[in-house]
């Protein structure tokens, strides 16, 4: 509901994070501070698991983001990232893409002003029972952060096929703790926006739902029931 009348995503600072192992895994007050993960998924086909876990018991919804060519379209660029709680920030983006320049020094940081650079990758499963996020993290002649070591979850969780989109806040200012980023979606570009209501969804959620889509005149959505 608040996605689509806010028409803005929630990322959640790593040290809320509900799983432990990820709330623990940044070893440094200075970085977890600005280190904002959501998760997505490739799995588009029903998955009782993933509606046990992620829907609320099939009481939720199932929201599906369909873009024409890459992640990129789903953000709108051209707005501001929303700091909220704790610390506010209003901030342009910088989307460096998939993969790409996953290392974030402590010179970065400092000197780059105020941007919210957003990085995405496929998460790598790995069969180990404890990950040893430490790794993540290098002494060399400053402290470094290597982003896509984040992305390395339990085998056991593989059936999720997760894609992460990581905001981190680049700044040369003294802030106070985030708790949440809102980050503006590009709903117009998308080529369909899918709600999948869960089979134990209340009917008035439903109708709720239908009520904000016409209310916002929203484009481009498919509801399943």
């Amino acid at each position: 509901k608040s996605i689509l009348e806010a028409k803005k995503m929630k990322l959640t600072n790593i040290g809320k994070l509900s799983d432990k192992s990820e709330r623990n895994s940044v070893g440094s007050e200075k970085y977890s501070a600005y280190i904002f993960p959501l998760s997505f998924t490739h799995k588009l086909e029903s998955n009782e698991e993933m509606w046990k876990k992620f829907g609320d018991n099939y009481r939720g919804v199932k929201i599906t983001y369909c873009f024409n060519n890459n992640i990129e379209e789903l953000i709108d660029k051209d707005s501001l990232a929303e700091g909220m709680y704790e610390g506010k920030i209003n901030s342009k983006f910088e989307f460096l893409g998939k993969n790409s320049n996953h290392y974030l020094s402590n010179d970065e940081l400092l000197n780059k002003g105020l941007l919210v650079q957003l990085h995405y990758n496929d998460v790598d499963y790995i069969n180990k029972e404890k990950l040893g996020f430490e790794s993540s993290f290098k002494i060399k002649d400053e402290f470094w952060l290597d982003l896509y070591k984040f992305g390395k979850i339990k085998a056991r969780y593989e059936y999720q096929e997760e894609t992460r989109l990581t905001a981190v806040i680049m700044t040369n200012k003294k802030i106070k703790k985030i708790n949440y980023l809102y980050v503006p979606l590009n709903l117009d570009k998308l080529r369909e926006f899918r709600i999948e209501f869960g089979n134990k969804c209340k009917q008035e959620d439903i109708d709720e739902i239908e009520n904000i889509i016409k209310k916002e005149h929203l484009k481009n959505i498919k509801l399943i029931k």
